[in-house]
């Protein structure tokens, strides 16, 4: 086994036996994130749920296409997992250091395109979380995003891009 598969799995094995992922969470890692942006006000409205939903169902037909339809995760689990993070607010500090897991684990691929292509989609879909629900209406030009979720958007890219 090569020493980046190696050190991949033992971050796995982390996630699994320390911070008490199950086995098929680890390919909805990708999640984290996300789930950090639609908690980082206190609620989940179902504006934001519903892009996590999305990009979840999305994960699951990528691992459908990449393993001819022998997904390792199944709907019934995806939305175990989506039930967890979404009905009751998450330890903000288990979602911060799970997201710190996803680029060795995640952002791995041989091809740095797909690794490129992965990181912007979580960043879109926070953009878009961010953007769904505002605190007050109308906003000030620069207030659509809340400082907190402006600064948590700054340190999402910034692990995602970290070595």
């Amino acid at each position: 086994m090569a020493d980046s598969d190696e050190n991949r799995q033992n971050l796995i094995n982390e996630l699994i036996n320390i911070h008490g992922l199950k086995e098929y969470e680890i390919y909805l890692i990708d999640l984290f994130p996300l789930f950090e942006m639609i908690w980082i006000d206190g609620e989940a409205q179902k504006c934001e749920t519903s892009f996590a939903t999305e990009f979840c169902l999305n994960r699951i037909a990528e691992l459908d296409r990449q393993t001819d339809g022998e997904s390792p995760l199944s709907i019934d689990q995806a939305n175990s997992f989506l039930d967890k993070y979404l009905t009751k607010k998450p330890d903000p500090e288990l979602l911060k250091t799970i997201r710190n897991y996803i680029k060795p684990i995640l952002l791995n691929h041989s091809d740095p395109d797909v690794n490129d292509e992965r990181k912007q989609k979580i960043i879109d879909y926070c953009l878009d979380i961010a953007s769904a629900a505002v605190y007050t209406y109308p906003y000030e030009r620069h207030e659509r995003f809340a400082k907190e979720e402006k600064q948590l958007l700054k340190e999402i890219i910034k692990s995602l891009n970290s070595i």
